[in-house]
C-alpha cells in the first residue's frame, strides 16, 4: 500500500486527500442529522400519538362502550375511519380487564390487550411505548378513558415500526439528496483546490521541487560570483558562500538583513532605493570593482523579490585584454599572408623583367628588423594573447616615437593557465604605461624567454630615467628594479608559466 501511494502523481494525492477530509465530514455530518432526525421523528409522532389518543378518549361513544364493556358496529367504523383519517395501523379501546372493544382485525375483537404494557394508563398515566402486539412490534401511546373521573378503560392508538421507519425515510429522503448533492460539490471542489495547489507548484511533483530547491542551492552555492536573492522587503533571503566570503554576511540565517546593508555602494542616500528594471553597471567597493547585476523576480506578474549577481570585473578586463591582443594577432597574421602574396608577386615581377638592381634593393628592404618583427613574433611566441599584446605594444611605442626593440628567446608556448597569461600582460602592461608617459626616454630594449616553467622578463631603458626611477619605487612592483644608473635603468622579473601539452597548431 506504502509503494503504491508513493508511486502516485501529486494531483491524485491532493485530489484523494481533499476528498477524504470532505467526505468524512460529510459522512460523520449525515450520521449525526439522521440520528437527530430520527429521534426528532418519533419524538413527534409520539406527541402526535398521545395527542390523537386523547381526542379519540373523549368519544362519547368510547366512553359508553368502556362503560357497557360491549362494542357496535359504529364505533368499529369510527376507530377505522380515525386510522384511515390518521395514517394509524390501529385504534384499539379496552376495558378495564384489557379487553379489546376494537381492532383492525375483527377476529381479534373481545380478546385480551398483547404487550402488557397498558397498565400504567389503566391506572391513570398517559404515555407512549414500543412493544409486542398482533401487527408486531410498533410504537403506541396510551391514555385512559373516564366516565365522571372514573377510569373506565383505555385507548391505544399505534403505528408499526415498518410504519415509522417508512416516515422517518421521507424526512431523511430530503437530507439524502442535499448529502448526494454536498457529495458532488465535495468531489469538485476537491479536484478544483488540488488543481489549484499543483499549479501553484508550478505543476511539480515534490520530488521534482525537491531536486530544482536542491539545484538551485547548489548552482548559487557554489557560483564563482557572489549572488543576492532578496523578498519583497529586500530582506536578504539567500546568498551563495562567495557573497558571505567577500562581503562578511552574518553566519546567522534567522537575523535578516538588508541588501542596502550589505551592498551600500550600489544604493544613492535613499537606503530603500528600489530598481524597477534589469541592468547592469560597474561600482566600486574597497578598492575592487564589481560588474553588478539586477533582475526583479516576477511570479504571477507580482514582484516578489529581486537578484542580485556580483562579478569581478578584473576577470572582465582580463578577457577583453586577451580578446584585444588576440584580435590584433589574428589582424597580424591576416595581413602577413596578403603581404607576403604580394611580396611573392613583386619579386617575380622583378624577376621577370630582370631588374636584378631593384631586386636587390627591394629584398634588402624585406629583411630589415622593423619589417619583420610581426612575423619574428608570430613564430617565437605561440601563445596568441602574449604574441597580439607584443604587437599592439610595439604599435603604440612607433606612435609615440619611443624606441623598442623586442627579443625573445626561447619561444614562448602555449598554456592552458590564463592566469598566468593574464598576470604577465598586467606587469607588462604596468611599466610600458609609465614609459609611454615618460618624454625624456630614450630607448628601450625588451628581452623575454621561457625558462623552466617560468617567463623571465628584462627591460634595458636608457635615458633620463630619474621620475621614472622615483615612481616605480613607490609602486607595487618595486621589487623589479635589479640595477641603474646615470642614464640606464635595468627591470627583471619572473612570471610563473605552466606550458600546455597542446600548440596552436593541432
Amino acid at each position: 500500500m506504502r509503494n503504491f501511494w508513493e508511486k502516485q502523481r501529486l494531483l491524485f494525492k491532493l485530489i484523494l486527500i481533499v476528498l477524504i477530509s470532505i467526505l468524512t465530514t460529510l459522512i460523520v455530518l449525515y450520521v449525526f442529522l439522521t440520528a437527530q432526525m430520527s429521534n426528532t421523528t418519533q419524538e413527534n409522532e409520539e406527541e402526535n400519538l398521545l395527542m390523537l389518543a386523547r381526542q379519540f378518549a373523549k368519544n362519547e361513544e368510547v366512553i359508553e362502550a368502556a362503560q357497557t364493556k360491549t362494542t357496535n358496529q359504529e364505533l368499529i367504523h369510527n376507530a377505522n375511519t380515525f386510522n384511515k383519517n390518521f395514517d394509524l395501523d390501529y385504534t384499539v379501546v379496552m376495558t378495564k380487564e384489557s379487553i379489546r372493544l376494537t381492532h383492525p382485525d375483527s377476529d381479534l375483537i373481545y380478546h385480551h390487550f398483547q404487550g402488557n404494557d397498558q397498565y400504567n394508563a389503566l391506572n391513570g398515566e398517559e404515555y407512549t411505548s414500543i412493544g409486542d402486539g398482533t401487527l408486531g412490534q410498533s410504537l403506541r401511546a396510551f391514555v385512559p378513558v373516564y366516565n365522571n373521573e372514573k377510569i373506565i378503560g383505555a385507548v391505544s392508538l399505534g403505528l408499526t415500526i415498518e410504519s415509522l421507519e417508512q416516515i422517518m425515510q421521507k424526512n431523511i429522503h430530503s437530507l439524502s439528496l442535499a448529502f448526494g448533492i454536498s457529495t458532488l460539490l465535495g468531489i469538485s471542489l476537491a479536484a478544483l483546490v488540488a488543481y489549484s495547489l499543483k499549479r501553484q507548484m508550478l505543476d511539480m511533483e515534490p520530488h521534482e521541487i525537491a531536486r530544482v530547491l536542491e539545484e538551485r542551492n547548489s548552482m548559487i552555492d557554489y557560483a564563482k560570483d557572489a549572488i543576492f536573492v532578496t523578498n519583497e522587503n529586500h530582506e536578504i533571503i539567500l546568498a551563495s558562500q562567495e557573497a558571505k566570503k567577500r562581503f562578511e554576511l552574518p553566519n546567522n540565517e534567522e537575523e535578516s538583513q538588508q541588501i542596502s546593508e550589505a551592498l551600500p555602494f550600489i544604493f544613492d542616500d535613499n537606503k530603500n532605493s528600489d530598481f524597477s528594471e534589469r541592468r547592469d553597471a560597474i561600482y566600486e567597493y574597497k578598492n575592487q570593482e564589481y560588474l553588478v547585476s539586477f533582475a526583479p523576480i516576477i511570479v504571477d506578474q507580482s514582484l516578489v523579490g529581486n537578484l542580485y549577481t556580483l562579478r569581478d570585473a578584473t576577470e572582465l578586463h582580463m578577457l577583453t585584454s586577451q580578446l584585444y591582443s588576440t584580435s590584433e594577432y589574428a589582424y597580424t597574421l591576416e595581413a602577413q599572408q596578403h603581404d607576403f602574396l604580394n611580396k611573392l608577386h613583386v619579386i617575380y615581377g622583378l624577376t621577370d623583367l630582370e631588374e636584378y638592381d631593384e631586386l636587390k634593393t627591394y629584398l634588402e628592404d624585406l629583411i630589415e628588423p622593423e619589417q619583420e618583427f610581426s612575423k619574428r613574433v608570430a613564430y617565437l611566441v605561440h601563445n596568441p594573447a602574449i604574441a597580439g599584446f607584443l604587437i599592439g605594444e610595439r604599435r603604440k611605442f612607433s606612435e609615440n616615437q619611443l624606441q623598442l626593440t623586442i627579443e625573445i628567446y626561447p619561444d614562448i608556448p602555449t598554456t592552458e593557465d590564463l592566469n598566468a597569461t593574464q598576470s604577465w600582460i598586467h606587469a607588462i602592461d604596468f611599466i610600458n604605461n609609465l614609459l609611454l608617459n615618460e618624454n625624456q626616454i630614450a630607448e628601450v630594449h625588451l628581452n623575454l624567454g621561457y625558462f623552466g616553467d617560468m617567463i623571465r622578463t628584462s627591460y634595458q631603458i636608457r635615458g633620463n630615467i630619474i621620475t621614472l626611477y622615483e615612481k616605480l619605487k613607490v609602486s607595487p612592483r618595486k621589487e623589479y628594479i635589479k640595477e641603474s644608473g646615470h642614464n640606464w635603468l635595468s627591470l627583471t622579473f619572473e612570471t610563473s608559466y605552466q606550458q600546455s601539452n597542446k600548440t596552436i597548431f593541432d
